[in-house]
């Protein structure tokens, strides 16, 4: 997985753009979750199974973002150093609530 982006995809569902896409998760909540969990997340933009050809998945932007604004610092190094890169540039759109009710509201579910 690679490092290098810094803005979330036209259709990251951690910003108020694609109302109720949330990728292959069963609700808004469980999505929300995924940020306290510290997971490696590639943006579905960049995923074999969003393209029809291998590509390098890129670590989304808006997770990076989102956990920023959580005040939560990664434990893996190199989603850190995501955050770092983007730390300052975060969206006005980010769907960020403590307990994740603005993404439950946006999304629907």
């Amino acid at each position: 997985m690679e490092f290098n982006k810094t803005k979330p995809c036209r259709e990251c569902p951690f910003l108020a753009q694609m109302a109720g896409w949330i990728g292959g998760h069963s609700t808004a909540k469980d999505f929300h979750e995924l940020v306290q969990l510290d997971i490696r997340m590639p943006c579905h933009m960049t995923t074999e199974d969003f393209l029809e050809k291998p590509v390098k998945e890129q670590h989304c932007a808006g997770y990076a973002m989102y956990m920023n604004k959580m005040c939560k610092s990664s434990r893996d190094p190199d989603t850190r150093e995501l955050q770092n890169k983007v730390r300052g540039k975060e969206a006005e759109n980010l769907l960020f609530s403590f307990d994740g009710s603005k993404l439950l509201e946006f999304h629907g579910k």
